[in-house]
């Protein structure tokens, strides 16, 4: 909304296997990151693998004491996604 596509370089930072986010890395968009934090530590999202590290991320926050950060956890995504990616191109060839 404010023309400098700032959600949008969020965005594509988060989910940016290559990206160097960590989990204490400035927020510029604190609400977003609390939101993003929020929804995917629900229980219907913590099954699997990635559940399993999205749930000992929330539990290490908590520890702590800061709150989980969004964007950390989209780059959990990402780096899973792109981890599959490589493995299915090697088993091809």
């Amino acid at each position: 909304m404010t023309g400098k596509d700032i959600i949008h370089g969020w965005i594509l930072e988060a989910l940016d296997p290559t990206a160097d986010v960590n989990a204490s890395s400035c927020m510029a968009l604190p609400r977003l990151e609390a939101y993003i934090a929020a929804v995917l530590a629900e229980p219907k999202h913590l099954k699997g693998d990635l559940g399993v590290q999205f749930q000992a991320y929330s539990e290490q926050c908590q520890q702590h004491r800061v709150s989980p950060k969004g964007r950390f956890m989209l780059q959990m995504i990402a780096k899973r996604f792109q981890l599959d990616l490589n493995r299915g191109a090697n088993l091809t060839q």
